[in-house]
Formats: C-alpha cells, sequence, structure tokens
C-alpha cells in the first residue's frame, strides 16, 4: 500500500512537472525566462520526488535527502550564472567597450546564436557596432567634406567681399561721375534755352532790322528822287540866269545890276547842283549800299532761322538728355546701394564659412573618439 502511494505520488509530481513544462513553453517562448523556469522545475520536481520519498520511508532518510537537494539547488544557481549572469557581464563588457568609443568590438556567436533575450540583446549590440562604424565612416567623410566646403566657402566668400568692395566703389564713382555730368548736362540744357531765347530775339531783331533797311532803301530812293527835282530847278535856275545875263548885257548900262544878281543866282544855281549833285550820289551809294545790305540780311535770316530751330532741337535733346542722365543715375544709386548690401553680405558669409570650419573641426575632434 505504502509502494503504491509512493509511485502515486511521484507520477502526480512528474505530471505537474510536464503540464508546468508546456505552461512555461507557451507562455515564455524563445525567452530565457522559460530556460530559468524549467532549470528550477526540474529542481522543484526533484526535491518535491525526494520529499515525498523520505516522508514516505522515514525522516532518517533527510540525511541524505537534505544534502541532495542542497546540490540540486545550487546546482541550478550555476546553471542559471552560467546562462544568464556570464553572457549579461560579457554584453554590458561591450557595451562599455562602445561607450568608451570601442567600436571594433565582436560579440560570441553563442551569445548572437541565442533565441532568448541575450541573443537578440547580443544581435542588436553587434548590429549597433557596424551601424555605428558606418555611421562614424559616413561622419569622417562628411567632416573631411564639410572642411572643404568650409574652406571653399570662406575663398569665395573673401574673392565675393572684394569684388563687392570693388564693385561698390567703382559704383561710387560712377556715380559721383554721373553726378557731374547730371550737373553739365543741366547747365548746358539751360544754356541751351538761354541761347535758344537769345536765338529767338536775334531773329526778331534781324527781321526788324530787314524791315527797317528796306524801309531806308525806300526813303533814300525817295530822297534821291527828290535831290533829283532840286537838281533839275538849279539846272532851270542856272539857264534863267544865264538868259537874265544875256538880256542885261543887251540892256547896257541899265542892266548892270541885273546881271549882277543874274550872275550870283547862277552861282548859287551851280551850287545848288553840284551839292545835288553829291547828295544824290551819296543817296545813290547809300541806296546801294542798303540794297546789299538788305540782300545779305534776306540771305542771313533763313540762316538764322535755321539755327534758332536747330537751338530749339539742341534744347530739347538736352532736356531729354538730362532726364536720362537722371534716371541713369537713380539706376547707379540703386547699384551702389545693392553692391554695399552684397559686400555686407559676403562679410557675413565670411563668417558664416569661419563658423562652418569651426564646426567641421569640432565634428572632426569628436569622431576621433571613437576607434573603428
Amino acid at each position: 500500500m505504502e509502494n503504491n502511494i509512493v509511485y502515486i505520488g511521484i507520477t502526480v509530481i512528474l505530471l505537474a512537472g510536464v503540464v508546468s513544462f508546456f505552461l512555461l513553453r507557451s507562455i515564455f517562448k524563445k525567452s530565457i525566462v522559460f530556460t530559468i523556469g524549467v532549470i528550477f522545475l526540474v529542481v522543484i520536481d526533484i526535491v518535491a520526488a525526494l520529499a515525498f520519498i523520505v516522508a514516505s520511508i522515514g525522516l532518517k532518510h533527510l540525511i541524505w535527502g537534505v544534502p541532495v537537494a542542497v546540490t540540486l539547488l545550487f546546482s541550478a544557481y550555476f546553471i542559471v550564472d552560467k546562462i544568464v549572469k556570464i553572457p549579461l557581464q560579457a554584453l554590458t563588457a561591450k557595451i562599455d567597450e562602445i561607450a568608451s568609443g570601442n567600436l571594433s568590438i565582436t560579440i560570441n556567436h553563442d551569445f548572437t546564436n541565442r533565441s532568448d533575450e541575450l541573443g537578440y540583446i547580443s544581435r542588436s549590440i553587434s548590429t549597433l557596432s557596424e551601424k555605428l562604424r558606418e555611421i562614424i565612416a559616413d561622419l569622417h567623410i562628411a567632416s573631411s567634406q564639410l572642411a572643404k566646403t568650409g574652406q571653399l566657402l570662406k575663398e569665395n566668400s573673401v574673392w565675393l567681399s572684394q569684388s563687392s568692395s570693388e564693385q561698390a566703389a567703382s559704383a561710387e564713382e560712377v556715380s559721383t561721375s554721373i553726378e557731374q555730368m547730371v550737373a553739365n548736362i543741366h547747365q548746358n540744357t539751360q544754356n541751351a534755352k538761354t541761347t535758344e531765347k537769345i536765338a529767338d530775339v536775334s531773329v526778331v531783331g534781324i527781321n526788324e532790322s530787314n524791315r527797317i533797311a528796306r524801309e531806308a532803301v525806300i526813303k533814300m530812293k525817295d530822297i534821291a528822287h527828290e535831290i533829283s527835282i532840286i537838281n533839275d530847278i538849279s539846272f532851270q535856275t542856272n539857264i534863267l540866269a544865264l538868259n537874265a545875263a544875256v538880256e542885261a548885257a543887251r540892256a547896257g548900262d541899265h542892266g548892270k545890276g541885273f546881271t549882277v544878281v543874274a550872275s550870283e543866282v547862277r552861282k548859287l544855281a551851280e551850287k545848288s547842283k553840284h551839292a545835288a549833285d553829291k547828295i544824290q550820289k551819296s543817296s545813290q551809294v547809300g541806296v546801294e549800299t542798303m540794297s546789299i545790305a538788305n540782300t545779305k540780311l534776306n540771305e542771313i535770316v533763313p540762316d538764322i532761322e535755321k539755327t534758332s530751330i536747330l537751338v530749339k532741337e539742341i534744347s530739347a535733346s538736352s532736356s531729354e538728355q538730362n532726364t536720362g542722365i537722371e534716371q541713369i543715375n537713380a539706376v547707379i544709386q540703386q547699384l551702389n546701394s545693392i553692391s554695399q548690401q552684397n559686400a555686407a553680405a559676403s562679410e557675413q558669409l565670411a563668417t558664416n564659412a569661419d563658423e562652418v570650419a569651426e564646426l567641421s573641426t569640432h565634428l572632426a575632434n569628436s569622431i576621433t573618439y571613437f576607434n573603428t
């Protein structure tokens, strides 16, 4: 009867152990908990069976049962230490090496081939190490390229700054020259307008002089005509004086007084005729001179009018040039402002380039922390 109870108890313990095994596998599949649970489940089943056997055959068998149970427990702890603690210490050491900058670590294949959490952690650490090596290598290349880019950017910014400064200086000089040209063209415009007014006044004055000259020619012709009449009168008076002298000579002593008068009249007539001849010649010369002057004026008037038209065109062109040069000056001023802004921007770019160079140097120094 007692033997049957022992068999039944052991059978129950074994069945409980089998059921617990399948429960652990279903709940903690591919987990280190399953491995640890199986170890302690075996120990518990064996200890339970020993306790059941000792209780059945007598407590005196505790003398060997207890040491066996303790031995089994310590064996279980040693097994757990081997499959859990030692791998965890090794992985912790690898993580410390990564933290210290050593990326050339290798993970034991016994760890990476495990299907539990420790295997997953081992593979993750190995993958992390590889990815970090790739990232550091890429960062080395990127930092080198960044340093080259920063240097090139600095050189270009310095060149751009110098070019912008030279451009701003040139634009300033051009602006000064343009302003002087504006002042000159403005003065020329004013001079052209003044010349235009003078030309208009000159045309009016020459036309008026031409009219007066024509009237003077007419008047001098009238004078010449009147002088010719006076000359005729003098000629007729001279003839009459001659006739009177002849008649006085015929009269003898009675006509002596009249002869003297007739002689004086003839002398006056001759003087009048001589003076009239001079005046007539002078009038003819004056008429001819005024006619020539009138002809010259008639020839000059169209030229003066053309000159006036040309001066007006020059004045209009000067006004247009003045407007155009003012617009050009405004554009030059804008270009000058833009050049100065470009110079300031290029200086800021140079500063940014220095910052990029410093960042690339700092990045390179930081990367050297890792040993790949």
